[in-house]
């Protein structure tokens, strides 16, 4: 898991055929993911990236079910 986190918050374009499936549902899932939290300024500085990133702490819970549906359908 730790693995997928790091390329999908990083080069999610590198995930390839059940990995991309497997993104495409983290995706799919607003609750895995966590909002930015910057100061005005801080949000001025980045305009470049939104600042979504995955919540690692829901990811580890969903994990289990989100490989089961990805690689065992």
């Amino acid at each position: 898991m730790d693995l997928f986190l790091s390329v999908a918050d990083a080069a999610p374009n590198l995930l390839a055929g059940a990995w991309r499936v497997l993104y495409s549902k983290v995706l799919a899932e607003e609750a895995l993911w966590e909002a930015p939290h910057a100061t005005l300024d801080e949000a001025e500085e980045f305009l470049g990236t939104d600042g979504w990133r995955i919540d690692e702490r829901k990811l580890r819970k969903a994990w289990p079910r989100l490989v089961s549906e990805t690689f065992c359908a």
